[in-house]
């Protein structure tokens, strides 16, 4: 009988390591096979849930890029060998903003059975904490990094809130966070709600919602903290 595909989430910070139900934690244990994005990240994670094997027993491939068709390979081989395979991303659930999909698709392919589990996700930690739209809600990944095609992509999203009255939610790297704030307060209509969810899961933890016009009377510095960012009505 064929093994399955156990998406696992794993911590977003140290804060919340212990937020796991048991049925997660019991099926993450009966795994002997991992495939993640760092398997060192994932042993080190691993040993401090006090795993019940030794780690150097395990069997952990990296997922290098998601199109490395052996390591997918790899993955179906040891599913139709029976064994259960765990999947891992660095931090949150995979296949969210997060690698993953292309070893869910080639389970689906292959017949095998794919089980998420519950856990923490900031995309949809900061869309429960934002106060905007949660029934429509578009992720955007990353926006542009060029100015001009910045400005489009939020006239564009502008748009699209004012007709479907939706939330558009993205991220950015951290070292830019300061230069999109900034760039979100000239570009916006006043009246378009931001929230920016800031260091989420940690001790400064910041998830902070205001129209466009509050936010330039009451502006912050993010720094380069992790933050997602999120625009409605």
């Amino acid at each position: 009988m064929p093994g399955r595909l156990l998406l696992f989430p794993s911590p977003i910070s140290d804060s919340i390591r212990d937020n796991f139900g048991s049925r997660h934690l019991d099926s993450l244990f009966s795994c002997r096979h991992f495939v993640c994005e760092r398997a060192r990240t994932t042993r080190r994670w691993l040993s401090a849930l006090s795993f019940p094997v030794a780690i150097s027993e395990l069997h952990i491939l990296e997922m290098e890029a998601e199109a490395n068709h052996e390591i997918v390979k790899a993955v179906i081989t040891w599913c139709n060998a029976g064994h259960d395979v765990g999947v891992l991303s660095e931090a949150g659930t995979p296949c969210i903003a997060d690698p993953g999909s292309s070893f869910v698709a080639a389970a689906h392919t292959e017949g095998i059975s794919v089980v998420p589990y519950v856990g923490p996700n900031s995309i949809i930690l900061a869309l429960m904490a934002s106060g905007l739209n949660g029934n429509a809600f578009t992720f955007n990944g990353y926006l542009p990094i060029k100015e001009g095609s910045l400005k489009t992509k939020l006239d564009f999203i502008v748009k699209d809130i004012q007709k479907n009255q939706g939330t558009h939610i993205w991220i950015e790297t951290p070292y830019r966070n300061d230069r999109m704030f900034s760039f979100l307060l000239k570009q916006l209509p006043n009246a378009i709600k931001l929230c920016v969810a800031i260091s989420i899961g940690n001790e400064d933890e910041q998830i902070i919602t205001r129209s466009i016009q509050q936010w330039k009377k009451e502006p912050i510095s993010i720094g380069k903290r992790n933050t997602i960012f999120l625009v409605g009505r």
